[in-house]
C-alpha cells in the first residue's frame, strides 16, 4: 500500500513539471512571484491645518531687486583705470639779456631819474665822447628839449664849483657843467671825465658828501643823483619835475 502511495506521489510530480515547463536553464535566476494586484480605493487624507503660504516670487520677495533685460551700466572708473596721458615738460623761458649795464628807469620818473638814464643810454651806444659832448648830449634828451627851462654846457676846470661847500673839486681830467641860464632854479649838473686807474668810486663819494641840495640861497633842489660809467661821473641836483 505505500508503494503504491509513494508511486502516485512520483507520478503527479512528474506531471507537474511536464505542465510547468522546461526547467530554468542552469545557471539563470529563478524570476521571483509577483504578488497579484490589490485595487485600494483612492483616499483623501482629511488632514485639518493651516493653508501652506504661497511661494513668494522674486517680484515680492523683499529686499530683492528684480531683474530688470537691458545694457549692463559701464563700470565705474577708478585710479587704477584712469587713462595715463604724457604731459610735456615745461622749460623755463630765459629772461632777457639786457643790452645795457644799465636800464633806464620807466616812463613818468623823476627828473634826476630820468636824466640818469639818458647818460646811461649815451655811454653805452658810444653816440657822445668827452665831457662836454655827453653834457649837450644829455640837454638833447626829450624831457629837456620840451620844458622852457633854457639850459647851455660849458667846459671847467678843477676848483670849487656851483652847488659844493667850500671845498675844491679835484681830480678829473676834463669836466663839463650844464645848467639853466637862470640861477633862480635849482638845477646844476656835472660830467667828469677821470684819468684811466683812477679811484671813480671815492670821488663820486667825495661829490656826494660835500654836495648841498641849498646852495641856492632862494630855492632848494629836490634830488641827486651820481651815476658812474667807466671813468666817467655823472652828477645831478635837480628839481623832481619841471612842471609849475
Amino acid at each position: 500500500m505505500k508503494k503504491a502511495v509513494i508511486f502516485l506521489l512520483v507520478a503527479v510530480m512528474v506531471f507537474a513539471m511536464t505542465a510547468c515547463g522546461a526547467p530554468a536553464e542552469p545557471g539563470e535566476p529563478t524570476p521571483a512571484p509577483v504578488p497579484p494586484a490589490v485595487d485600494t480605493p483612492d483616499v483623501e487624507p482629511d488632514v485639518e491645518g493651516p493653508a501652506a503660504p504661497p511661494e513668494e516670487t522674486p517680484d515680492e520677495m523683499p529686499g530683492v531687486t528684480p531683474e530688470v533685460d537691458g545694457p549692463a551700466a559701464p563700470p565705474e572708473e577708478t585710479p587704477d583705470m584712469a587713462p595715463e596721458v604724457d604731459v610735456p615738460a615745461i622749460e623755463p623761458e630765459e629772461p632777457p639779456v639786457a643790452d645795457q649795464p644799465v636800464a633806464p628807469p620807466a616812463a613818468g620818473g623823476t627828473v634826476g631819474e630820468t636824466l640818469r638814464g639818458e647818460f646811461v643810454n649815451i655811454m653805452t651806444s658810444g653816440s657822445a665822447a668827452g665831457a662836454e659832448a655827453v653834457a649837450n648830449a644829455v640837454l638833447g634828451c626829450e624831457l629837456l628839449a620840451n620844458s622852457e627851462i633854457a639850459l647851455m654846457a660849458m667846459p671847467i676846470e678843477g676848483g670849487f664849483l656851483s652847488g659844493f661847500d667850500n671845498v675844491e673839486i679835484t681830480g678829473f681830467s676834463e669836466g663839463a657843467m650844464f645848467a639853466p641860464m637862470i640861477g633862480s632854479i635849482p638845477f646844476v649838473g656835472y660830467v667828469f671825465v677821470l684819468d684811466d686807474g683812477a679811484d671813480v668810486a671815492s670821488f663820486a663819494q667825495t661829490l656826494e658828501d660835500n654836495a648841498n641840495l641849498r646852495w641856492n640861497i632862494c630855492v632848494t633842489a629836490d634830488e641827486m643823483v651820481v651815476e658812474t660809467y667807466g671813468n666817467t661821473v655823472f652828477f645831478l641836483m635837480c628839481p623832481a619835475s619841471l612842471q609849475g
